[in-house]
């Protein structure tokens, strides 16, 4: 769960814990089995992998912000057992394929 608080340049995010040990919560207080808890667009968006990217012409979103690994960390601790970082593997695949293709064409 993500909380948006809005500020004079834009929005701020951040992840939303007592939201996490809350659905913990009920779900443990309803008697479920145990429930697996995914983290969506939890992606770190490193700033060197962000400037190799563009470097090589690919763009990416300039509010683009990632999850810090002291969050999911938080969020393990929470039973969040699943992360899903596909905007990380995007970076990689999309600053690799740029660089090989830049180097083919000199």
């Amino acid at each position: 769960m993500v909380l948006l608080k809005e500020r004079a340049r834009g929005f701020e995010y951040a992840l939303h814990f007592d939201g996490v040990q809350g659905i913990r919560d009920n779900l443990k207080a309803a008697g479920a089995p145990p429930t697996t808890l995914v983290m969506h667009g939890s992606s770190s968006v490193p700033s060197a992998a962000v400037s190799r990217t563009k470097a090589v012409g690919g763009r990416l979103d300039p509010s683009a912000r990632g999850v810090d690994e002291n969050e999911c960390r938080h969020a393990a601790r929470l039973g969040v057992v699943k992360v899903n970082i596909d905007t990380d593997g995007r970076l990689v695949w999309t600053r690799g394929h740029r660089e090989f293709f830049s180097r083919q064409l000199r």
